[in-house]
């Protein structure tokens, strides 16, 4: 259980640097742990990651690895939620 737990840690790390096109930075770990919470909730779904990267605070407010303070992220946060219902 403990390598799984490993695993699914790492892979969201991953997906995350992906998405937002950088490397992870010590501020984003409370993100990634915030995913695998809402992961292990869901039974671990595909799906479930990359609409928690994608609604993610880092992801919200990056655009092309560039930080973007234009929008509150609880805004676009809200917005995007609006399209998944």
């Amino acid at each position: 259980m403990k390598r799984k737990a490993e695993f699914i840690r790492t892979l969201t790390g991953k997906v995350l640097g992906y998405a937002l096109g950088r490397r992870l930075h010590d501020s984003d770990h409370c993100t990634v742990q915030r995913i695998v919470a809402a992961l292990e909730k869901d039974n671990y779904r595909a799906r479930t990651l990359i609409r928690e990267v994608a609604l993610s605070v880092p992801f919200l407010n990056s655009q092309g690895g560039v930080t973007v303070e234009a929008e509150p992220a609880a805004k676009k946060r809200e917005r995007a939620l609006s399209f998944t219902k």
